[in-house]
């Protein structure tokens, strides 16, 4: 693609290219206020991107040497440049290198963009291929993130490259894919499961106008799109309006569908509204009561600490808050110490364990270990509600709703005291790879049989039936303490479960003690709904499968 310092029509560059070809990072414009004042009004301010105020032809910032003294350069107008290499694989230019984007979460929303920066196409498909055979080309992003929208790679929030690619190199086909209905995006949102619903039709974006939408319209979507979680509909433009035409109204799904082309809607274009009233969806993976999440820092193991409360999310205000607080949230959020022993990831620390978790978690507070509470200020603010304050725990909590707290939404606090941690990843596991994983059975009968769930980042979801059988059920019967046949069950058998799908493609040989042995590819990657969730029948007999059919 070509270089991305484009001057504008005044011959002023105004994009957000903050690095001198040198790979340096710029400072920010506003430790030069002498230079804001000599040239006003030519784009600087509080922010570090680079700009040409004196009208020279090349945009370039101040950066600091490694002496400390400051310098000036030119900035590198190639930065995020993409090209198409062999087979399509995606390259792009980052930090004065060419290099590739790790295929591991590599999605057509990235393909699309690629195609888009461009120039080729507004959609793009998605392909992997492998990166043997590359020589000296690295990777440079480890993910890119995007929504779909954006108009350049790096526009997208991408993580640079932190370790090997598992599932080969990013490729893209600059051409839409056939079938699966007409092409969706989400725009807008702040995250990749949520936004304003676009939809796709004879060369151009467009939003969906509001009218009639519902969760039934949600659920459709998020299918579409290959995300799992709690659809939820949005509208009046609650993740912005659009700019482009509005293509939809009217748009009334049963919820089954697999494609919103198969719903009942007006004809292409034809509608009554305004961009005020733009559809969206939320697919949330973690819409589940008490989920927390990390928002604002630099990498997904630190930042401001979010919690989900009544369909929204909000902050926790940092009254009270200790390292032992924050070791609560680093495990709900799925890391845990090496030091914890089996017993204790099941949730049952014995008492002496229970006092050096406290012990140690309180040595947290001056030593930066597994888990530690950030400066204040030091992420950024959040906005919108403050959902809780004064959180105190003792240190053997799975998730900081089980610690004591105010009532929700009752606080003292600005946002200038929100509460931010930092979870090591250098010291810390994910409790997926524990072989303790805590199993419950949920809405059976008897305390033997019920929906499969279990406890993974602070929440209890289930798991979908694709490839469950009677030994995945043998092993989830042991570890609850039963012995004797079990049976597997699928498609809902128990019930329905009502939050996060954790797990699918569950494979056991039947000998494991617990259901962590088992073969468990990477959590929440299915393509399932509540209606295959699984269950078992714990000490199964034949009369038990005959009284259940004759019920």
């Amino acid at each position: 693609s070509p270089p991305v310092c484009g001057m504008g029509p005044s011959g002023y560059y105004s994009g957000s290219l903050s690095i001198t070809v040198s790979g340096l990072a710029c400072l920010n414009w506003s430790d030069f206020p002498d230079y804001i004042l000599q040239y006003p009004n030519q784009g600087l301010g509080n922010h570090n991107y680079c700009r040409n105020p004196d009208g020279a032809g090349a945009p370039w910032c101040f950066y600091q040497l490694a002496s400390g003294a400051i310098g000036w350069a030119n900035c590198d107008c190639n930065q995020g440049a993409v090209r198409l290499a062999e087979g399509g694989r995606v390259e792009l230019y980052f930090h004065g290198l060419w290099g590739t984007v790790c295929g591991d979460e590599w999605t057509d929303r990235e393909a699309s963009v690629v195609c888009r920066q461009l120039g080729l196409s507004e959609i793009g498909t998605a392909r992997r291929v492998s990166s043997s055979g590359l020589g000296q080309v690295s990777s440079r992003l480890q993910s890119a993130n995007c929504r779909g929208d954006e108009e350049m790679l790096l526009q997208c929030g991408y993580r640079e490259t932190f370790g090997t690619c598992l599932r080969g190199v990013g490729a893209t086909t600059c051409v839409p894919p056939q079938g699966g209905g007409t092409p969706l995006r989400l725009a807008g949102g702040k995250e990749s499961f949520e936004g304003r619903v676009e939809v796709y039709h004879n060369g151009r974006w467009g939003t969906i106008c509001d009218d009639q939408w519902d969760d039934r319209d949600a659920e459709v979507v998020c299918r579409q799109l290959g995300l799992s979680g709690n659809p939820k509909a949005a509208s009046w433009a609650r993740f912005g309006p659009g700019s482009g035409p509005i293509l939809l109204d009217e748009v009334e799904c049963s919820g089954n569908e697999l494609f919103l082309d198969q719903c009942k809607k007006t004809n292409w274009g034809e509608h009554n509204c305004d961009h005020v009233e733009d559809a969206g969806v939320t697919c949330d993976p973690f819409a589940a009561e008490g989920s927390i999440r990390l928002v604002g820092g630099p990498s997904p193991n630190e930042g401001r600490v979010e919690i989900y409360h009544g369909g929204e999310w909000g902050c926790i205000c940092n009254d009270g808050w200790t390292g032992v607080t924050a070791r609560v949230a680093c495990r709900q959020l799925g890391f845990r110490e090496e030091a914890e022993s089996r017993d204790s990831r099941n949730g049952k620390a014995p008492r002496q364990e229970r006092s050096l978790w406290i012990v140690y978690s309180l040595s947290l507070q001056m030593h930066k270990g597994p888990a530690w509470l950030g400066s204040e200020g030091e992420f950024p603010p959040g906005q919108g509600f403050i959902l809780l304050d004064d959180v105190a725990c003792v240190g053997t909590e799975l998730s900081l709703l089980d610690c004591s707290h105010g009532s929700w939404g009752q606080h003292d606090c600005s946002h200038e005291e929100d509460v931010g941690v930092h979870c090591s990843p250098e010291n810390n596991k994910v409790t997926e790879e524990a072989p303790g994983l805590p199993v419950r059975l949920v809405d059976g009968e008897s305390t033997k049989e019920g929906r499969v769930e279990v406890f993974l980042d602070g929440q209890w979801g289930s798991i979908c039936d694709d490839g469950w059988t009677d030994r995945d059920a043998v092993v989830v019967c042991r570890q609850l303490g039963y012995s004797g046949a079990a049976k597997a069950k699928s498609m809902a058998y128990f019930g329905e479960g009502h939050g996060p799908i954790h797990l699918g493609n569950v494979e056991c040989r039947g000998t494991e003690r617990t259901l962590g042995e088992c073969v468990v590819p990477k959590r929440g990657h299915h393509d399932c709904w509540h209606s295959e969730d699984v269950g078992v029948i714990c000490s199964y007999v034949e009369r038990e499968t005959q009284a259940i059919g004759n019920a």
